[in-house]
């Protein structure tokens, strides 16, 4: 079953959505683990610090180097789905350029058929 070309538009927006939110999710813990480390307030009051070691105690990494793999995650998926989308657009367009052509060949030999054909008067 092929997508038409709506389909696939709805599923290039889809995707470049879903990419889009990774790579808001890791510039949101991007800026949380920049704010936990510079933020001017004693590490008693900064709620941003629990945070940052509570992720830390978890995952082995705090939240600014698991804001860097989701940025790089969110992307490389989008990066990969542009480069998908761009070769079946070429595709298309490299097929309707090879249709035109033969069609217009075959419009070249009719013109030609025509002209050496007998003229009636």
């Amino acid at each position: 079953m092929k997508m038409t070309k709506k389909q696939s538009l709805a599923f290039e927006i889809v995707w470049y959505s879903i990419c889009g939110a990774i790579a808001l999710w890791g510039l949101t813990y991007i800026v949380l683990g920049l704010l936990s480390k510079y933020l001017p307030l004693p590490s008693e009051q900064n709620p941003l610090v629990s945070f940052d070691t509570t992720i830390k105690n978890l995952f082995g990494l705090d939240s600014l180097s698991w804001g860097l793999i989701l940025l790089a995650i969110g992307s490389l998926l989008a990066i990969i789905v542009l480069l998908s989308f761009a070769k079946t657009a070429d595709r298309s367009y490299d097929k309707s350029l090879r249709r035109k052509a033969r069609l217009s060949h075959l419009d070249e030999a009719k013109e030609e058929v025509n002209a050496e054909a007998p003229k009636e008067e």
